[in-house]
C-alpha cells in the first residue's frame, strides 16, 4: 500500500498537492488540540511527576487513574507529533530528489546539444523540444502505448520523479517523420521506429522495472550523410522500486556516452560503433555497481542494444532481454543469447527449448549490469539491409508470445513498425501479461 502511494505521489502532481494540504491541516489541528507545542499535556506531566510522592500520601490509589490518562494522551500526542514530523521530512526528501533528478536530466541533454553546437550542420538542426500532452491521470497502465515513427529522440517512460512533467522530445534533426537517406551504395532506404511500453496486467499496480531508449537521425560526416540509431531495452533487477532505477540508471549512462560521441567532430566508423556501445554498456554497469557500493543496495538490470551506424548494426546483450531479426524471406531470428539457467540447461540438453517457458527457474539469469565491475558483454554485429526488422524485447514479450507467434505478427503489420509493436504488446496482455513489457521495432524499407 505504501509502495503504491509514493508511486501515485510520484507521477500525479494533484496527489501532491492534496498530500501537502493535508499534512498542513492536520498540524494545524493537532497544534490547536495540543494546545501549542510543546503540548500542554506534556508540561502539566513534567510538573506533575515531582508531586506524585505528596498526592498518593493525600489521595492515595484514587491519583493512578488519572495520572493513567495523563501519560496516555501525552505519548498519544508524541506519536502524533512524530508521524507528522516524519511525513514532512519525507515529502521534504521527495522534492529534493525531484529537484536532483531535474537537474541531472537537463545537463544530460544540455551535454550533448553542446557538443551538437559546435558542428554548423546541426547548429542549424537543433530546435526546441517538442512538448507532447502530459499522461491522463487515473489511465490504467496496461491500456497506455508509448510508440514512435519517427527520428525523435523517445525515453520512455520517464526517470522517476519527472512523470508529472509533460514528455519531452528532442529532435536529432530537421526532419519529424520517417527519415530517407541516401548511403555510399546510392541506395535510399528509410528507417522507421515503433515502441511499446506496458506493466503488464500482473504488475499493473506496481512501478514498471523496464525502460527502453529509441533515437535516430543523421550524421553529416564528411560530404555523405549517414544514418544512426540507438535502441535500448533494459530490464530492472532488485524489486520493483530497485529495480526501476536500476535500469532509468543504465538507459541514462549508455544514452550519455553514445549520443554525445555520435555528434562529435570526432567521425565514428562502422567498426567503431562495436566499440562504442560495447564502452556505453560497461559505463552504465561501472554506475550502478558504484550505486550498490554507495547505497549498500543489490540492483541490477539486463540490457539488449543496438547502435546503427551506416549499413552495420552492432548489438550488446546482458541478460535475458532479447534482439530478434526479421525478414520475410528467411523469418524470425534471435540474435542475441539469454544469460539465464533455463538457456544453459538447453544448451547442455537437459531440457527441450519448449520448457523455457515453464520451467520453475526461468527468471534465474546468471549475467547482469550492477554485480560485478568486470562484465562480459556478447556483441554481434549484423548487417543493414533492406527488408530486414530489428526486434528488441523484454522477457515479458517472449515469455508469452512464442517465437512463432511473434512471426505471424511481424508477417501481418510490417512494414508499419508502429502497428506491429502495439500488436506485439496487446499479444503479451492477451498471453498473461505476467511481467513489464517493453518493445522496439525497428523496420529497414
Amino acid at each position: 500500500m505504501l509502495e503504491k502511494f509514493q508511486t501515485t505521489y510520484a507521477t500525479q502532481i494533484w496527489v501532491k498537492y492534496t498530500t501537502c494540504l493535508g499534512v498542513f491541516l492536520a498540524g494545524i489541528l493537532l497544534f490547536w488540540i495540543s494546545s501549542g507545542f510543546p503540548p500542554h499535556a506534556w508540561r502539566f506531566l513534567l510538573q506533575t511527576l515531582p508531586l506524585i510522592p505528596r498526592l498518593w500520601m493525600l489521595k492515595g490509589p484514587s491519583i493512578l487513574l488519572p495520572l493513567a490518562a495523563l501519560i496516555l494522551l501525552s505519548f498519544t500526542l508524541l506519536f502524533f507529533w512524530m508521524v507528522l514530523a516524519t511525513v514532512i521530512i519525507w515529502i521534504v526528501k521527495e522534492q529534493r530528489n525531484y529537484l536532483l533528478e531535474r537537474q541531472r536530466f537537463e545537463a544530460s541533454l544540455q551535454k550533448a546539444e553542446s557538443l551538437a553546437a559546435n558542428d554548423l550542420v546541426y547548429q542549424q538542426s537543433w530546435q526546441q523540444p517538442i512538448v507532447a500532452a502530459p499522461r491522463v491521470a487515473g489511465q490504467s497502465q496496461h491500456q497506455e502505448r508509448l510508440s514512435s515513427a519517427s527520428s525523435v529522440a523517445t525515453l520512455e517512460p520517464l526517470p522517476p520523479k519527472w512523470h508529472e512533467e509533460p514528455t519531452m522530445v528532442l529532435p536529432l534533426n530537421r526532419q519529424t517523420t520517417t527519415e530517407t537517406i541516401k548511403p555510399l551504395a546510392e541506395k535510399q532506404y528509410t528507417l522507421s521506429i515503433g515502441t511499446g511500453l506496458d506493466a503488464g496486467i500482473k504488475r499493473k499496480d506496481k512501478p514498471n522495472e523496464d525502460r527502453l531508449l529509441a533515437i535516430q537521425g543523421t550524421l553529416a560526416n564528411d560530404t555523405c550523410p549517414q544514418p544512426f540509431g540507438l535502441f535500448v531495452i533494459a530490464d530492472g533487477i532488485g524489486g520493483h522500486a530497485n529495480g526501476q532505477e536500476a535500469s532509468r540508471l543504465a538507459i541514462q549512462h549508455i544514452r550519455d556516452v553514445v549520443i554525445p560521441a555520435l555528434l562529435s567532430d570526432v567521425k565514428i566508423n562502422e567498426e567503431q560503433s562495436a566499440e562504442l556501445l560495447l564502452d556505453a554498456i560497461q559505463e552504465a554497469n561501472n554506475s550502478l555497481c558504484q550505486y550498490n557500493q554507495m547505497y549498500k543496495s543489490d540492483i541490477g538490470t539486463t540490457v539488449t542494444a543496438a547502435l546503427v551506424v551506416g549499413k552495420t548494426i552492432s548489438i550488446a546483450n546482458v541478460g535475458d532481454s532479447r534482439t530478434y531479426s526479421y525478414t520475410s524471406a528467411s523469418g524470425l531470428k534471435k540474435l542475441t543469447r539469454d544469460h539465464s539457467l533455463v538457456a544453459r540447461l538447453v544448451e547442455n540438453g537437459a531440457i527441450s527449448a519448449d520448457d523455457v517457458y515453464t520451467h520453475p527457474r526461468r527468471n534465474e539469469i546468471y549475467r547482469s549490469l550492477g554485480h560485478k565491475t568486470s562484465l562480459d558483454v556478447d556483441m554481434f554485429t549484423h548487417p543493414l539491409t533492406a527488408e530486414t526488422t530489428l526486434l528488441l524485447c523484454s522477457d515479458g514479450l517472449w515469455e508469452m508470445v512464442r517465437d512463432p507467434v511473434i512471426q505471424e505478427i511481424l508477417s501481418a503489420e510490417l512494414p508499419d513498425a508502429t502497428k506491429a509493436s502495439e500488436a506485439l504488446v496487446q499479444a503479451a496482455l492477451n498471453g498473461g501479461g505476467q511481467d513489464n513489457i517493453s518493445v522496439i521495432v525497428v523496420n529497414v524499407s
